[in-house]
């Protein structure tokens, strides 16, 4: 019985050994269901039996509006070509603060904090305005505030909110 037991363990781990390969391949990778095969392979990914696989962050969006931001279209999201911030916005503003519009947000490349605020400050804070919020390069800690006090404490006015690093 003893041997019977092992080769069972043998066969189990030769099974799974693939299984293993795949998910080191495609390690930090970002899986999406509800893809197929053929639209995954079209696009770049890899096809995992279910999923549809690649190895940046996906985002809601359209087909057309990822290719032209150089994304990849996995049949249900849109995937990044690089580490990217995403949030509210429109096409128009995302693409005068050199962002890769998906189709439904904005994508701004990097870490950003993005929060509520309007243009105008935004642009006076070295802010990028995706149309529906400022986002701040790097990782700030934005609280209520007013703007005369924010400026002489060396926060960044987003519009509504002192953004302190």
């Amino acid at each position: 019985m003893g041997k019977w037991i092992v080769i069972v363990v043998v066969l189990l781990g030769c099974k799974d050994d693939p299984k293993r390969e795949i998910m080191h391949q495609l390690n930090m990778s970002n899986c999406i269901a509800g893809a197929t095969e053929a639209s995954c392979a079209r696009h770049g990914g890899n096809w995992n039996g279910k999923m549809c696989c690649v190895g940046t962050s996906c985002v809601d969006g359209n087909e057309a509006a990822c290719a032209r931001g150089g994304g990849k279209w996995t049949g249900k999201q849109c995937c990044l070509p690089k580490a990217m911030t995403c949030d509210a916005g429109n096409e128009a503003s995302c693409a005068r603060a050199d962002g890769v519009w998906s189709g439904t947000v904005c994508c701004l490349e990097g870490t950003r904090t993005c929060v509520e605020g309007n243009e105008a400050s935004c642009a006076r804070g070295d802010g990028d305005w995706t149309g529906a919020v400022c986002c701040l390069a790097g990782t700030v800690n934005c609280v209520a505030g007013e703007e005369a006090a924010c400026a002489r404490n060396g926060g960044t006015w987003s519009g509504s909110l002192c953004c302190m690093k």
